[in-house]
């Protein structure tokens, strides 16, 4: 199942497709899921069954792990939906808003699977690939622009990985982030051409 979903992320159609998805991605789980009322490092503990807590684990290193495995049963739909119902903003909406009691977060993520499968009673995917991983994580929609680049700059393989990674980390958030649309592919390739054209001066 995994490796059949990957494949998906991976096929697109082109790199602004690529980027535009990669977007979507860090927006919905890297920021809205962590503005989801009471999914936070204090308080995350009344979503989950006390077996998560049984363990030695600090309580941010469960929260952590918790954060990934939502990602394996929420859709972006989900999100937006416990952000209308659960949300910090909440009180600005309707003063007559009650709070989500812990039974019902917890039945929440059990009608979605959350609570399922694995044999720590954690929802886990069942992969037959030969690196198998129990989340999804950017990863998947990094490579797929990676790919792309590299579909463009066929003889360099390993620079173009090396100048997307050096673009992710950095420029990604001013230059890219937020931006939809041709601009947005258009400034990744000029930094990769002025990246590509520095490293030939350098080995020359």
């Amino acid at each position: 199942m995994h490796d059949q979903v990957r494949l998906i992320w991976r096929q697109r159609t082109g790199l602004q497709e690529s980027l535009d998805i990669l977007e979507v991605f860090d927006f919905v789980y890297g920021f809205l899921c962590h503005h989801i009322d009471g999914v936070d490092p204090d308080s995350f503990t009344d979503w989950v069954e006390e077996s998560w807590l049984a363990g030695e684990n600090p309580t941010y290193t469960v929260w952590s792990f918790f954060l990934q495995c939502t990602w394996l049963v929420l859709s972006p739909s989900d999100v937006l939906g416990l952000l209308r119902l659960t949300s910090l903003w909440r009180g600005q909406a309707s003063n007559c808003a009650q709070p989500w009691s812990p039974q019902m977060k917890k039945d929440y993520l059990r009608a979605r699977g959350f609570f399922n499968q694995g044999t720590t009673g954690r929802y886990m995917i069942i992969d037959v690939g030969l690196s198998p991983d129990t989340w999804y994580s950017g990863s998947d929609p990094e490579k797929a622009c990676e790919l792309q680049l590299q579909k463009m700059v066929k003889d360099r393989p390993s620079e173009v990985a090396d100048v997307w990674a050096k673009y992710r980390t950095t420029l990604w958030q001013t230059d890219a982030r937020g931006r939809f649309g041709q601009m947005q592919s258009a400034r990744l390739l000029e930094f990769m051409a002025s990246e590509l054209s520095m490293g030939n001066q350098t080995s020359g």
